[in-house]
């Protein structure tokens, strides 16, 4: 039984270490970029009703700012009213005078549920400092959470 505690423990410990700083970080990083495939759907000319350069939008609730959002550009459509943007930034508001700045290339707001999805080189800095990095991620503006279906990398504020 020592021989056990003696070799196989510490073995152990080296394997677990092992998979841990070298085969999952390599794992991680090849990952597939959702970036690359277009879930917001391009757009079309023939339905596009309105094209805006230079977009701010502000949605309000009652209790105060729900989000800011600018982009250089915006496409609204005829069926539904769903606007695609191009290059979008976007402050969602917390409480406590927190905030998240979410960028990326791509960007679709539903007005009807003022759901907001992004995609492309997507990330979200926090107003405490965090850095999150991820292919995509979607707003849900009923419960005020946002989610993402790729793999999320996150980078803490540096510790003085």
């Amino acid at each position: 039984m020592k021989i056990i505690y003696k070799y196989a423990i510490p073995l152990l410990m080296v394997a677990i270490a092992i998979e841990v700083l070298i085969v999952a970080p390599a794992s991680i990083d090849k990952s597939k970029d959702l970036s690359d495939e277009a879930n917001i759907p391009e757009v079309n000319p023939n339905t596009t009703e309105q094209v805006m350069k230079g977009v701010h939008l502000v949605e309000t609730r009652a209790d105060g700012k729900e989000w800011e959002l600018w982009a250089e550009q915006a496409y609204n459509f005829r069926e539904d009213g769903t606007w695609i943007l191009e290059i979008v930034k976007i402050r969602f508001f917390g409480s406590d005078n927190i905030y998240y700045d979410v960028t990326g290339k791509k960007g679709q707001v539903d007005p009807k549920r003022k759901n907001i999805k992004i995609e492309g080189a997507v990330t979200t800095l926090t107003s405490n400092g965090y850095l999150l990095k991820m292919n995509d991620t979607v707003y849900n503006s009923d419960t005020k959470i946002m989610t993402s279906d790729s793999p999320v990398k996150m980078l803490g504020p540096e510790i003085k």
